[in-house]
Formats: C-alpha cells, structure tokens, sequence
C-alpha cells in the first residue's frame, strides 16, 4: 500500500531540513492537495507547547477519543500549512530557543525530489528485517512523550520481561550500554536473565507508589510495539544548562515510544497501588476467577517425550525441592498430531500417569489445537490488512 504524495514529501521535508522528530502524529489523508479541501494540513511532529485546533471533522475522527477533540495541549509542534492559493507549504519547526521557516512551492518540491507528475504515483513504504518484510500502510510515524511519577523512588510494570520486578534504569548515571524496556510479545527459548528484551507478553502498564503521595498508574492503549526508558539518576545533566525541567521534585521519569498508532491515554491515581489496580481493570476489564491451581507455577516444555520423561521431570522437582501445580503435554504426546488421541507407544498408561500426579495435587494439562477450524469459520481471528486471519509468527 502506497501513500500520498504530499505525506511523502512531507518526509523529504523532514529530511533535507534535518528536523529532529520527537513525536509524529499522523493526520493527514489527502492523496493531493486540491483547492476544494481545507486550506491547512496540520502535522504534529516536535517542539514547543502550544495549543491546537483539530476543528476539521478528519481531525476529529482521529482523536476520537479525546474528552475534546476540537482542542488538545500538545507539547513539541512542528505546523505544516498548505496555502490554497498558491499552492506553497510553509513549514514552522520550533525546539528550545530556535525556530526556523522554509517557504518552497509543491512544483519546485516536485522537480527536486523527481516526484512523477502522474497523480497515481505511489511510494511503497517497507521495512526488511532478515526474512521478514513489514509494510507501512501510512508511512513512517513515530510517538514519544515523557511521563513522570512524582514522589516514587521505583516504577513497576510493562511485564513481560526477565529483570527485577522494580525496573532498572535504562538510563543514567552508572547504566551502560542498555537499551529500553521492549514491549513485543516474543517465544524466547533460553532468554537472557536481567534483560530488557521482550518476551511472550507486553503491556503497556506502569505502577508507582510513594509516602508521600499515594500511588498513581499510566496505561497507552496502544498494541504497536513499544520502547520505554526508564530514567535514573543524572539521566538529565547534559541538557541542564539549554532545557529548564518542569520541577526538582523526587520524581522517576520515563520515555514512551511507539512507530505508529494514536495517544490514547489513561492515568490514574490513588492512596494505594490497589486503588491503581481497581481504575486499571475498571478500563481493560477483568479475567473470571481463576482456580487456585491455576496461578500457581506451571512447568511446560516443548517437549515431554514419554511417560518416562514426565516421571523423570516430576521426580527432579521433587528432589530440589521445587514446588509446582501444573504440568504441560505439547503437541508429540498425540498419536500423528491428532489431538485427544494418546501416542500409546511413547504414552501407554495416560490415566495412570495423570492419577500419580493427582496423588501429590498436581495437574496435567495437554495442548489441545483443535479449535482452528471453529474459529476460522466464525471468524474470530485477529484480521491482517487485507482482511484475512493474521499469521504469526514467533
């Protein structure tokens, strides 16, 4: 999928004039710029703190979610404004003390960059990794912003990840070579302990709590995969003498980033981090409660070969002294992959197995796949850009 010509020139905007994007917000749609549309386009991408109008109905429909989506407080604007009459766009960058204006017309735009007169001229936007192509239905984005948890010495949250349950800076003094927190839900065999690399979860839920002030809690409802900073102590000093903060108060700061999607936004505050918990779950809903087994520790591997295996596995946590519930069959316990069907060479005794491990209140569970057929036929699959069930891959 291709996008507009003037969003592409938008980009070679950006490029040329080396605008430092720290958040993007894209809002325009126009595949041209004709005289019978709005005469302004606005684009949100950097400095300073002004306040918008989003009076157009496009506009409106994107932020859809705000309490009034005709205004909204937005911090680091850069306004792109197409002038109807003459057909020039006249770009305003400003960030910290310095601000600069580039007139230029979309014919002279055109020439430079070797933009194709013909108006169904497209530029596909893909982005390779290995064997993995990722399209860019509406072309490069980028969102960031600051949030910070005042009187609180930690934050917690934005599971999952193999790291301390108080977050460890990622930047600051003392922190090298650390890259964010990763919100992209990935199977990770053998995972590296103490790592801010994804694994098989990601939500983008943050907690604090301090004497002072109570808790208070952050939530972007936002399902693109994310990059979060938490910053520590001296994270700031080399910006002190050209950036003025917002407060000396004790405080934990973090930095948001996403690649695309909207700012749909929740806070919340209380006297205790269960007050938090409640707000939270009053927005994402609640799971049914769930048996008492079932939130204990659950040992699943790909794969338990055998009876005799699970025997083995079950006796060595018995021997180190390792307590858990539940133990998870995959798929090479099934005759030939068809599932509630023992492999009765590898499994003889399925009942007998399982009654040993009831015996010392414990569970076993088995994968059991065979719901596809149902949920493609009723269509209760995630949906991919062109209408089909999503394929994933991990």
């Amino acid at each position: 999928m291709g996008i507009s010509r003037l969003d592409w020139i938008m980009e070679e905007i950006n490029r040329k004039h080396e605008l430092v994007i720290l958040m993007m917000t894209e809002i325009i749609e126009a595949q041209s710029a004709s005289k019978d549309q709005s005469n302004k386009y606005t684009k949100i991408v950097e400095s300073s703190e002004a306040q918008m109008d989003y009076s157009d109905s496009k506009l409106q429909g994107k932020w859809s979610s705000c309490s009034k989506p005709e205004e909204k407080l937005v911090k680091h604007v850069s306004i792109y404004e197409l002038n109807g009459d003459d057909d020039s766009v006249v770009v305003v960058t400003k960030h910290v003390e310095i601000e600069t204006i580039v007139e230029t017309s979309f014919e002279k735009l055109e020439s430079d960059l070797g933009v194709e007169k013909d108006e169904e001229n497209v530029v596909e936007n893909l982005e390779r990794f290995w064997s993995h192509t990722h399209t860019c239905p509406y072309g490069p984005q980028s969102i960031s912003f600051d949030v910070s948890f005042y009187d609180a010495d930690f934050v917690y949250g934005i599971p999952k990840h193999a790291t301390s349950l108080a977050l460890r800076p990622t930047r600051g003094l003392g922190v090298d070579d650390s890259e964010p927190y990763q919100l992209f839900n990935l199977d990770v065999f053998e995972y590296i302990a103490d790592s801010p690399f994804g694994l098989y979860g990601s939500i983008p839920f943050m907690i604090s709590h301090g004497k002072s002030h109570g808790s208070s809690g952050f939530f972007w409802l936002n399902a693109v995969e994310m990059q979060i900073d938490v910053l520590g102590t001296g994270w700031n000093d080399e910006y002190t003498s050209v950036l003025k903060l917002p407060s000396d108060k004790k405080r934990v700061d973090t930095l948001w980033m996403k690649e695309a999607g909207v700012v749909d936004a929740f806070f919340f505050v209380g006297l205790e981090s269960k007050n938090i918990v409640i707000q939270y779950t009053s927005v994402t809903g609640t799971l049914a409660m769930p048996q008492l087994f079932a939130i204990a520790y659950h040992q699943c591997r790909w794969n338990y070969s055998s009876e005799e295996d699970v025997c083995n596995g079950d006796a060595k946590f018995n021997g180190h002294d390792i307590p858990y519930d539940v133990l998870w069959l995959d798929i090479e316990h099934t005759d030939g992959k068809n599932y509630f069907m023992w492999d009765r060479l590898l499994f003889p005794n399925p009942e007998e197995m399982q009654k040993k491990l009831a015996e010392k209140g414990r569970h076993m569970v088995t994968i059991v796949d065979d719901i596809h057929k149902e949920t493609s036929q009723k269509v209760y699959y995630v949906k991919d850009a062109t209408g089909k069930g999503f394929n994933g891959w991990c």
